[in-house]
C-alpha cells in the first residue's frame, strides 16, 4: 500500500509534467519518473526488515503480489528488475517511513543516508537552515535576463538576513537550480535536492515565476511537508487552498486585481460592461470570479465572451453588436496585437470605447508589429488601461520597517551587479524575508513552549513544525520592497497599480490599496488619466424616445389661416347666393361656383385636422376619426373645387371650339351635365376612401426618424419618432 501511494504521487507528477509537450519530451520524461518508482522499490526492499517479513500473513502477501504484478504490468521497461527483487514486496504502510525510505533513491542505484537534521553545524556556531531556490535562468534554450535579476535578488535578501542575525543562532542558506520554465525539469530539481545532497534538509521552497512550474511543485511538496513561496506566478488556479494547501506568493495574482478594477469602474459611473478573454489562458478564471463581483456591486456584465485565435474576429463583432463601451480584456501578450488591428478595423475605439486590461509598464506587446500597420494598433491602444502588480522600489522611504533596510540600498546594490530592477526582483526580496521572518516566528514561538522545538529539528516527516511555518507565513505582516507584504490564504495583499497608454507612451495614472478599498488617483508620479475627445467613455448608450410633434405656435398660426380662409369662403357664399340673379352673376355660373366654395371650406378643415398630432390628440381613438375625417374632407373639398374649376374650364374651350359653326347657344353644355360630371368625381373619390377605411382602417403609426444625440450629456441618444 505504501508504495502504492508514493506510485501515485509520481503518476500525479507525470501527468501534468506531459501537458502540452511533444511526444517524445513526454516519453522521456514519464520513463524517468518510472526509474524512479523501480529505485524507491529497491530502496525499500533494501530498508526492509527481513525478520518481520517472515511473520506476515497470506492475506499480506497476496496484496503485495498483486501489487506487484499491476506494477510490473504498468511499467513493464523495468519487468527483469522487478523480477530480482519480487519476493521481497512485502512492506505494509506501518512499516515504511515514506521519505525515508525515499530518502534512499539515488541516481546510480546506491543507497545513501540522509542526515535527520535540517541544518549544518557552522565553524562560527551558527547552523545552517537551508530554502531551495528555483528560478527560470533559461527559457526554450535563451538566457532569461529576469531569471539573473531574481536570483541576485533572493542572494542579496540572504545576505541582509545573515548580516542583520534576523535568525539568532542560524544561517540562512539559499541553494538554487534553473527549472528552464519546463514542470518536469522543476520537478526533477526538487527531488534532486531532497534525496541527492548529503546532510541537507530543504525547510522551504522559493520559487518560481513560471506558473505551470509553480503548479506542478505545489502539488508535489506537501508529501514533504515542504511550504513554498512563489515570487512570479500569477495564474488564478493557484489560489485554490484545497489544491495547493502549502503554497504562497509575494507576487499578487490576476485575480487578486478584481477589486482594483471594480473601484475603477465605480470611480467613473460606469453601470454597464463587458468581458472578453482568451479561452487557452488561465484568465478566464479572474474574469469569471470579477463577473460575480461586479454583479454583487449591481454593474451589470452585459457580455462575457471567450475566443480562441481562430474566431476572436467573430467574437469581437459580437462584441460591437452588443454596443458595450467599457471593455475588460484578458489575453496573452501574443494575440493581443491581433485583437487590437482587428478593434480598429471594427472602429472599436477613440472617445466612445475604454479597454482595460491585464499588463504593465514593462509588457510593451504593441512595438513592432506585423499584423497591421504601425499607426493603426497606435490609435486604437491610445487610451488603453491596464493593471497590474505595483512594483515600484520607490514606494517608502524606509521599507522592511526594523530590518533596516531601503530601497535606495536596494537598487544600489542590484546597480552594483549590473543588473535591471526587473518585474517579479522586488518580490523575490520580500519572498526570502517572508520566509525568514516566518522561521524567526516559529523558532520564538518554540522556545516558549515546553518540550521545546527548533528549526534544526525539522525533517520530512514534521508536519507539526510544517503546519506552524504555515501559521507564521499566514501573519506575516510587513513593509517590503515591493509594498506592504501580508497575505490572505496563498495570496499576498497588495497594492494594484493603474497605468494608461498616453501618446504611445505607459503612464502610470492610479494605485488602489485593497486594506483601505481606496483608489488614489492623485498618487506620487501619478499622470491624470486622458480620454480621447476630452470626455469620460460612456458605459452604454441609453435610448430615449422622443415624438416629433407639431410646434404649437406654427398649429395656431396655420389654424388661424385657414379659418379666416373658411369664413372668407362663407362670405363669398354668402355673395353669391345674393346676387345669383344678377346677369354677370348668372353668366359666371353660380351654381358651380358655390360648389368650389364649398370645397374650399371642405379643405380648410382638412388642413385644421391635419394640425392635430399626439400633442393634441394623445387618444388613439380619437386620433382614428380625425384621420378618417380629414382623409374624406380634403378628398371630397379636393373635387369639388377642383371639378368646379375643371368643368367651368372645359365649357369655355367646349364654347371656342364649337363656334364656328355659327350657332353657339344650342351647343353650351348646361349645369345640370356639369353638376353631373363634379359628382361623378366625387363618388369615385368617395368610393374608393370608403374601400381604403373599410379594408385597412386608419390607425395611428409611429415612423423612426435620424438619431440624435443629446448636445448636453453624450450618454442619451434620442430615436425620433413621427405620427403618421
Amino acid at each position: 500500500f505504501a508504495i502504492q501511494v508514493v506510485v501515485k504521487k509520481f503518476e500525479t507528477t507525470a501527468q501534468h509534467v506531459g501537458i502540452s509537450e511533444s511526444s517524445s519530451h513526454r516519453a522521456t520524461k514519464l520513463l524517468k519518473l518510472k526509474s524512479y518508482k523501480c529505485k524507491l522499490i529497491d530502496g525499500l526492499n533494501k530498508e526492509s526488515n527481513p525478520g518481520r517479513r517472515s511473520g506476515r500473513s497470506n492475506s499480506a502477501k497476496r496484496v503485495s503480489n498483486n501489487m506487484k504484478n499491476s506494477t510490473i504490468k504498468h511499467f513493464s521497461p523495468f519487468h527483469k528488475r522487478l523480477n530480482s527483487v519480487q519476493n521481497e514486496l512485502l512492506v505494509t504502510e506501518r512499516n515504511v517511513d515514506l521519505p525515508r525510505a525515499l530518502s534512499l533513491v539515488r541516481n546510480d542505484g546506491n543507497v545513501s543516508r540522509i542526515s535527520s537534521s535540517s541544518t549544518i553545524e557552522r565553524e562560527n556556531g551558527l547552523k545552517t537552515v537551508t530554502i531551495l531556490g528555483l528560478f527560470e535562468m533559461t527559457n526554450i534554450n535563451k538566457e532569461r535576463v529576469e531569471g539573473r535579476s531574481e536570483l541576485a535578488a533572493a542572494q542579496l535578501a540572504v545576505k541582509h538576513i545573515n548580516q542583520q542575525n534576523i535568525l539568532p543562532g542560524y544561517q540562512l542558506q539559499l541553494i538554487v537550480n534553473d527549472t528552464k520554465c519546463d514542470p518536469g525539469i522543476g520537478i526533477d530539481t526538487f527531488f534532486h535536492a531532497l534525496y541527492m545532497m548529503k546532510n541537507t534538509r530543504v525547510v522551504m521552497l522559493l520559487g518560481t515565476a513560471c506558473s505551470d512550474v509553480t503548479e506542478s511543485l505545489a502539488k508535489v511538496v506537501p508529501y514533504w511537508n515542504v511550504r513554498e513561496v512563489s515570487f512570479g506566478s500569477t495564474s488564478p488556479a493557484l489560489s485554490d487552498r484545497q489544491e495547493f494547501p502549502l503554497f504562497y506568493r509575494t507576487v499578487t495574482p490576476d485575480s487578486s486585481h478584481n477589486p482594483a478594477r471594480l473601484a475603477f469602474i465605480k470611480q467613473y459611473g460606469w453601470d454597464t460592461v463587458a468581458a472578453i478573454s482568451e479561452n487557452e489562458d488561465i484568465s478566464p478564471i479572474a474574469v469569471n470570479n470579477l463577473v460575480t463581483e461586479l454583479e454583487l456591486a449591481n454593474i451589470t456584465c452585459k457580455a462575457t465572451l471567450t475566443f480562441s485565435e481562430s474566431d476572436f474576429k467573430d467574437q469581437l463583432r459580437i462584441l460591437r453588436d452588443l454596443d458595450t463601451r467599457i471593455i475588460i480584456g484578458s489575453f496573452s501578450h501574443a494575440i493581443a496585437p491581433k485583437i487590437f488591428c482587428e478593434v480598429y478595423h471594427l472602429g472599436m475605439y477613440g472617445s466612445d470605447y475604454a479597454w482595460i486590461l491585464q499588463g504593465g509598464p514593462s509588457d510593451i506587446w504593441w512595438e513592432n508589429v506585423t499584423e497591421c500597420p504601425q499607426h493603426q494598433l497606435s490609435a486604437a491602444i491610445e487610451s488603453l488601461v491596464l493593471v497590474s502588480s505595483h512594483n515600484s522600489i520607490n514606494f517608502c522611504e524606509h521599507c522592511l520597517l526594523e530590518l533596516e533596510t531601503t530601497n535606495a540600498r536596494f537598487l544600489e546594490e542590484l546597480e552594483h551587479l549590473s543588473l535591471p530592477v526587473t518585474q517579479f526582483a522586488p518580490q523575490t526580496y520580500d519572498a526570502v524575508w517572508a520566509i525568514a521572518l516566518a522561521l524567526r516566528g516559529a523558532e520564538h514561538k518554540w522556545n516558549k513552549t515546553a518540550p521545546h522545538i527548533s528549526v534544526h529539528e525539522f525533517n520530512y516527516n514534521r508536519n507539526d513544525m510544517a503546519q506552524e511555518f504555515l501559521a507564521q507565513l499566514s501573519d506575516v505582516n510587513f513593509q517590503g520592497i515591493s509594498g506592504p507584504v501580508s497575505f490572505s490564504g496563498a495570496d499576498r495583499i497588495g497594492i494594484s497599480a493603474f497605468y494608461q497608454i498616453q501618446g504611445g507612451e505607459v503612464r502610470k495614472v492610479a494605485l488602489f490599496y485593497p486594506w483601505l478599498d481606496s483608489l488614489n488617483l492623485s498618487c506620487p508620479d501619478c499622470r491624470p488619466l486622458v480620454w480621447q475627445g476630452g470626455q469620460v467613455p460612456i458605459a452604454k448608450r441609453v435610448f430615449k424616445l422622443r415624438i416629433v410633434t407639431i410646434e404649437p405656435a406654427a398649429f395656431l398660426s396655420i389654424a388661424c389661416l385657414a379659418i379666416i380662409g373658411i369664413i372668407l369662403a362663407f362670405a363669398f357664399l354668402i355673395f353669391n347666393l345674393h346676387f345669383r340673379k344678377l346677369k354677370y352673376m348668372k353668366l359666371s355660373s353660380p351654381h358651380l361656383n358655390n360648389m368650389a366654395v364649398v370645397g374650399c371650406i371642405l379643405v380648410y378643415t382638412a388642413v385644421i385636422l391635419l394640425g392635430l398630432d399626439h400633442a393634441t390628440l394623445p387618444n388613439n381613438a380619437h386620433f382614428a376619426v380625425v384621420c378618417t375625417a380629414r382623409v374624406y374632407l380634403l378628398s371630397a373639398g379636393f373635387s369639388l373645387a377642383f371639378g368646379s374649376m375643371f368643368t367651368k374650364t372645359y365649357r369655355v374651350h367646349h364654347i371656342f371650339t364649337r363656334s364656328h359653326s355659327g350657332v353657339v347657344k344650342n351647343k353650351l353644355l348646361q349645369d345640370t351635365q356639369l353638376i353631373s360630371l363634379i359628382c361623378v368625381l366625387l363618388l369615385i373619390d368617395g368610393l374608393i376612401v370608403t374601400l381604403w377605411v373599410v379594408i385597412d382602417p386608419i390607425q395611428r403609426q409611429l415612423q423612426n426618424l435620424t438619431l440624435e444625440i443629446s448636445t448636453s450629456d453624450r450618454s442619451v441618444v434620442y430615436q425620433p419618432q413621427a405620427v403618421s
